[in-house]
């Protein structure tokens, strides 16, 4: 429901969803039902979240668990106001958004925003792809017998994970630091951010330091990789562990010296007296290693969110899609390795990609056999469809962890499926196009073009 001036007034979503067989996880349900109306300013909500169990393929949680289907959803409810009250998209979505002012801002479901500039995010976003300007690029794309569009969606994460993990951290005599710790990387490179944050917080070498995982042996206890958790999680209880060692390091050096553990000072990675002595850390555990545990049992909450834009152009005559440029604005709280997290953004947004444009289960009618069981069949996009992801990272740290991290493993994919819709109904809107399901093949969009006669007026 919108107020004549397009603001929201509540919101009512009943979302039933396919989970197969059986779900080996409820995460992409709850999910959904936590946080449908970010990063809106929603007074009234009223959500309904059902399973369906069907003769289908069991399901199991996959990058993003809900996130991007409510984002999806939400985002394609503002194209349809903003169509339905004559708004355009990108007002509606500012007149909409939470302000800075109001946070920390409570959500009718329950979750609390502390950090954020989410107006911010959505104007730089705006600017880079420079929505204002598009009408010219739609005249060339026609020129060329294309049918261009642009989109835009805001996303606002709520990762919920394990809360529990577990690390042990020791200095040994050959001067080398070894973590160990639960949570471990499947390609996310954890090995270099961990070692940072230890190497960081000691002050020592990072080629000093070891990142160990996946050896049960050897760990005690964790709960693994997922939901945004990792950085957040593990960094946390790594700075815990440290500190906790800096802490013996102060005493011992004290007692090496014969003094108070008071009146020394530690001057980068060396403890000095007074009188002009000094130890460093290394010094120290040669004589006996430095160890401690440290472990966590809450989520930390924190909200990952930003804005995708993006601009595709359809082919006139066979309704092939093309989305010829991508960017995001990404606010994830501090960032310790931006190569990394940009790795993590772009790999997400080539997944919402691949969802948007190509990927589909299907089983055959008569017979319930499943056809794309194999990626021969199931297709994902290759560098042939991805377009060069453009990143803008923005730091607005979290409140809820000592690095301030909010997370990125499953931001960049968030936002995708509804951007890219929003920008593919927007280059059919002569055709009287209204919405589009996913995925968005040539064949789906074909048919959508030559369901009426092209209004030439409706371009813009």
């Amino acid at each position: 429901a919108l107020s004549g001036e397009g603001k929201i007034l509540a919101l009512q979503l009943d979302y039933i969803g396919n989970v197969g067989a059986h779900p080996v996880s409820s995460a992409v349900l709850s999910n959904l039902l936590r946080m449908a109306g970010p990063p809106y300013d929603v007074p009234a909500m009223h959500v309904k979240v059902r399973g369906a169990l069907t003769n289908t393929t069991p399901t199991s949680v996959y990058r993003g668990a809900g996130r991007p289907q409510v984002t999806y959803i939400v985002e394609r409810l503002m194209d349809l106001a903003a169509a339905a009250i004559g708004l355009d998209r990108a007002e509606i979505r500012r007149r909409n958004l939470i302000a800075t002012a109001d946070l920390p801002y409570r959500t009718r479901l329950g979750l609390t925003y502390d950090t954020g500039e989410f107006s911010g995010n959505f104007e730089t976003a705006l600017s880079l792809i420079d929505w204002d300007g598009f009408a010219a690029r739609r005249r060339d794309a026609e020129r060329r017998g294309k049918l261009a569009g642009i989109g835009v969606a805001n996303y606002l994460e709520s990762p919920g994970a394990a809360p529990y993990e577990r690390t042990d951290v020791t200095i040994n005599t050959n001067g080398k630091v070894r973590a160990v710790i639960g949570t471990q990387a499947s390609g996310q490179g954890h090995q270099t951010s961990f070692a940072q944050v230890v190497a960081g917080a000691l002050d020592v070498p990072m080629e000093s330091v070891s990142i160990e995982f996946g050896d049960s042996d050897r760990i005690a206890g964790g709960s693994g990789s997922h939901a945004d958790r990792s950085m957040r999680l593990g960094g946390t209880i790594l700075m815990q562990a440290c500190e906790d060692i800096l802490r013996q390091f102060r005493l011992r050096a004290a007692e090496r010296f014969g003094v108070d553990a008071r009146d020394i000072s530690l001057v980068k990675d060396r403890y000095v007296t007074a009188d002009g002595r000094s130890v460093g850390l290394f010094e120290v555990a040669s004589e006996a290693p430095l160890t401690a545990t440290a472990e966590i049992s809450t989520r930390l909450h924190a909200h990952p969110n930003g804005v995708a834009a993006c601009e595709v152009e359809i082919d006139s005559e066979t309704g092939a899609l093309e989305v010829t440029r991508y960017l995001s604005v990404d606010d994830v709280g501090r960032v310790v390795n931006p190569m990394i997290v940009e790795g993590q953004l772009h790999g997400g947004a080539a997944q919402g990609i691949g969802e948007a444009l190509f990927e589909e289960i299907v089983y055959d009618r008569d017979t319930g056999q499943l056809l794309t069981g194999s990626f021969l069949d199931y297709r994902i996009p290759s560098t042939m469809e991805t377009p060069r992801l453009e990143t803008r990272i923005e730091e607005c740290v979290a409140a809820s962890n000592p690095l301030g991290i909010k997370g990125a493993g499953e931001a960049g994919i968030t936002p995708a499926g509804a951007v890219i819709v929003s920008a593919a109904v927007d280059a059919l809107q002569a055709f009287g196009v209204e919405h589009l399901d996913t995925p968005l093949s040539p064949e789906r969009i074909w048919i959508a073009m030559n369901r009426g006669e092209p209004n030439t007026s409706a371009r813009a």
